[in-house]
């Protein structure tokens, strides 16, 4: 892994634009690929959780999601296959690849389950719940992220499953 360390710090700031360089499993296009398969495309917005944390939701504050599961600009927004992806990637670039500087990933496929995880479940919630204080990433605490809107979601169990899975699996 000590070889590969340079290549992650790499992977995100380079990799999207286009730069794959020497990239062990080709990250990029593996993390972005599986996003898409899980969180499907939607031209149109939809109702995904809340803006703030609350146990009713004012109707003010309903967050709507569309391409890939980024925030849309409005509840009326439509999107295309193209923006989604250009979306999808600049979230992955700009809003979590600061909250992966300084962890200490044991796998390419530890990082893929990172970014996936921070992707779904948000950027602030891996940094503040998965990262420990060694910089290390708990790989069965994400595991506990299987609630939706306050009730337990067999898609998003699945999902910290596979999380799981990839995130204690070594290099292959």
């Amino acid at each position: 892994m000590k070889k590969e360390r340079p290549l992650v710090k790499r992977f995100v700031s380079q990799a999207y634009d286009g730069e794959y360089g020497e990239l062990p499993l080709r990250v990029a296009g593996v993390v972005t690929d599986y996003i898409k398969e899980k969180e499907g495309f939607h031209s149109k917005p939809y109702r995904d959780g809340c803006l703030i944390k609350a146990k009713v939701c004012p109707k003010n504050k309903y967050r709507y999601s569309n391409g890939y599961g980024t925030l849309a600009k409005s509840k009326n927004e439509v999107i295309t296959k193209i923006e989604a992806e250009k979306r999808l990637i600049s979230h992955i670039k700009k809003t979590i690849y600061p909250k992966l500087e300084g962890v200490k990933f044991k796998s390419t496929q530890q990082l893929h389950a990172s970014i996936d995880f921070a992707y779904n479940v948000g950027h602030n919630a891996f940094a503040n719940n998965i990262v420990t204080e060694s910089k290390e990433v708990d790989c069965v605490k994400m595991t506990e992220y299987i609630n939706f809107n306050g009730k337990e979601n067999n898609g998003l169990k699945k999902r910290r499953f596979e999380n799981f899975i990839q995130c204690v699996s070594i290099n292959m």
